[in-house]
């Protein structure tokens, strides 16, 4: 799929013309693996999906990784949703400003008419904390061609971290994949995120393979 989507189409230039190649038999131990700390610690999830989480980092420091801590930007604090929500506005427009009514997700109608009163100054300066954003994500991801954190639950429970880590993400353009890893005490699916280096894709699938391939939590469905 990443194949057949990478690169421009001569419509959007901003799309770079960078060649998408990866291995499945990359071998894990050849990477430099991180994970989020502190989005591991006071995740205000349950007891099973802690427990989930820990589950899959012992899985993946089974198949070879040695993990690296790592730490989320100084400016992550960035203020993202004057950004997200006022990109997500102008691409929307259709349905947002003309059939509001037949969405469901009221609330981020709101949000996104909202930041239609927001000043253009605000929003430039946001955009220039995240020029600084995206520099320090890339020094980060220099000393690791893939890190792991807990999914980001903001809808129902969020984990203070792994949702600032999806804000940051959204910001700087790391690619991510994300799997299940077990279930919660109502049997709900939870999920593991692995984020990779701007055009990182192979290594970050490599080592999200080599886990799924090492578990069948991607196997499960509920019962028809």
């Amino acid at each position: 799929m990443l194949g057949a989507i990478q690169g421009p189409d001569d419509r959007d230039m901003s799309v770079h013309d960078v060649p998408f190649n990866w291995s499945a038999h990359l071998s894990v131990r050849r990477l430099r693996v991180g994970y989020l700390k502190a989005a591991f610690s006071n995740t205000n999830q349950s007891h099973q999906t802690d427990a989930n989480d820990a589950a899959a980092l012992e899985k993946i420091g089974s198949l070879g990784a040695s993990f690296i801590p790592v730490e989320l930007p100084e400016h992550a604090s960035v203020p993202f949703r004057a950004i997200q929500w006022s990109e997500m506005n102008a691409a929307l427009k259709d349905p947002v400003h003309t059939r509001p009514d037949e969405l469901i997700r009221q609330d981020r109608i709101v949000n996104m008419n909202g930041v239609r009163l927001l000043p253009a100054s605000d929003y430039l300066d946001a955009n220039r904390v995240r020029s600084l954003l995206m520099r320090e994500m890339a020094r980060i991801m220099s000393e690791v061609d893939v890190y792991v954190a807990p999914f980001d639950y903001a809808d129902y429970t969020p984990n203070p971290v792994a949702t600032l880590n999806t804000a940051v993400t959204n910001l700087t353009g790391q690619p991510a994949v994300i799997l299940p890893h077990g279930f919660n005490e109502k049997g709900q699916p939870t999920s593991l995120t692995f984020v990779g280096r701007v055009f990182g894709e192979a290594e970050t699938l490599a080592l999200a393979k080599a886990y799924q391939d090492a578990t069948d939590w991607h196997l499960k469905h509920p019962p028809l």
